[in-house]
C-alpha cells in the first residue's frame, strides 16, 4: 500500500510541475487571473483567522470609519521609504 501512494504522489508531483512550467509561461496578467480564480476557489468558511487578527482588522476598521486613518498612494509610499 505504501508503494501505491508513493506512485500515485510521484505522479501527482510529476503532473503538478508541468503545469507549474505551463503557468509560469503565461504572462503576468494572465497569472495574476489565475490566482484570482484559485483564490475565489476557495469556500470563505474554510478560511480561518486568529482572533488576535480578527480583532486587529475590526480595530483598523473602526479607525478608518471614524476617518482617522490616511491612506497615501504606492507612489507616495515609495517616495517617503527613501527618506
Amino acid at each position: 500500500m505504501i508503494e501505491k501512494d508513493f506512485s500515485y504522489l510521484c505522479i501527482l508531483y510529476s503532473h503538478c510541475m508541468n503545469n507549474i512550467q505551463n503557468i509560469l509561461k503565461l504572462s503576468t496578467a494572465e497569472r495574476l487571473l489565475l490566482l484570482e480564480e484559485v483564490w475565489n476557489s476557495i469556500p470563505s468558511n474554510e478560511i480561518t483567522i486568529k482572533d488576535s487578527h480578527k480583532k486587529e482588522l475590526d480595530k483598523r476598521l473602526a479607525r478608518m470609519k471614524r476617518g482617522e486613518t490616511k491612506f497615501f498612494t504606492w507612489d507616495e509610499v515609495k517616495k517617503n521609504l527613501h527618506k
